[in-house]
């Protein structure tokens, strides 16, 4: 019983959302969707802090079950929004396998979002640009550039911003 407490604590105490319960007693008891209600209409927020603390494996993340367990751990940073939230992003080879709050991070002290913790596929997608590109104006066409072209034009337009 006290295991799956875990998951339903971490909805609540870690998070603040009351997304989960416990349902019944005894040997009879599972975790639900809180206020008797379908879990897709519930609390939940989609953060994955349950998933983090389910101690049976019960709660698993599908990209574990699709890319299989990683070899290796990079800190990174999220690159979603301007938090700046800390995650070990867990690796199989150069493939991201999952995305781990870092518990030491200053932004998130452990905590996600959804976009951060289970959004990362942007980063191998075929269509990711990887390389520098500039246009003088918005109607001009993308051209690839050099990482020293492309900081010499941010700086050259900051700088005329700057003079304005």
């Amino acid at each position: 019983m006290h295991r799956l407490l875990r998951c339903v604590r971490a909805c609540e105490e870690v998070q603040g959302t009351y997304a989960l319960t416990i349902d019944g007693r005894g040997f009879d008891s599972k975790v639900a969707a809180s206020q008797d209600q379908p879990f897709l209409d519930s609390e939940c927020v989609s953060c994955g802090a349950c998933v983090q603390a389910c101690p049976t494996a019960t709660l698993t993340e599908k990209s574990l079950i699709k890319k299989g367990q990683p070899e290796h751990t990079v800190v990174t940073t999220c690159g979603y929004c301007g938090v700046g939230c800390s995650f070990r992003a867990e690796m199989k080879g150069e493939e991201v396998v999952r995305m781990v709050p870092n518990k030491d991070g200053k932004a998130n002290h452990g905590h996600s979002c959804v976009k951060g913790r289970f959004a990362f596929g942007y980063a191998s997608h075929k269509d990711r640009i990887t390389k520098p590109m500039i246009r003088e104006s918005i109607h001009d066409p993308w051209q690839e550039v050099s990482w020293e072209e492309a900081v010499e034009f941010a700086a050259s337009k900051l700088k005329g911003i700057q003079a304005e």
